[in-house]
């Protein structure tokens, strides 16, 4: 008995095997006949399936880089942003999640490094969007106590009271 494996030169063409009865006597039934039959686009799109579902799992693995550097900057922008002064407990508390993200991707435990990551992330836009808040409203109020005093001071102030009685001018105390 052999065995015989067909190969085709083109991707369309397939993948055969063949058996080949060793009987001397010329018969019918003794004539080659296929056993298997395997296409090869089918065992390319097998193949590109099994490739597809390992980088799936690999990309679910890697270290967190993104979110950490994600993490970072928005701590970065929220210190810029006067957080250590405006709202200092919800920035401490996003650089102690950076930390514990930091600590978990070192002991390779990524998918943990990533939750931090992001909640670390979160925790800085709050912290940001507070002193953002806090920095512009006590600038508004600032800028209303400077506009009132600017008004005072170009208001008409009696002068009677400066040069005698029932002498007005434009005068200012400012």
């Amino acid at each position: 008995m052999k065995i015989i494996i067909s190969i085709g030169i083109l991707p369309s063409d397939a993948i055969r095997c063949y058996i080949i009865p060793s009987v001397s006597t010329p018969h019918p039934s003794n004539a080659v006949t296929p056993v298997a039959y395997l296409s090869l686009t089918r065992l390319l799109a097998k193949l590109i399936r099994l490739v597809t579902i390992l980088l799936v799992l690999t990309a679910c693995v890697s270290a967190p880089v993104q979110e950490m550097s994600d993490a970072r900057q928005a701590i970065y922008s929220a210190e810029v942003a006067g957080a250590a002064q405006y709202s200092p407990d919800t920035l401490l508390a996003a650089q102690r999640l950076l930390q514990e993200a930091q600590t978990r991707l070192e002991t390779g435990a990524y998918d943990d490094a990533r939750h931090h990551a992001l909640d670390a992330r979160d925790e800085a836009i709050k912290a940001r969007e507070r002193a953002t808040t806090i920095h512009s409203s006590s600038s508004l109020d600032s800028q209303h106590r400077f506009e009132n005093a600017r008004l005072r001071c170009t208001q008409p102030i009696p002068t009677r009271h400066l040069f005698g009685a029932g002498a007005t001018g434009a005068g200012s105390s400012c």
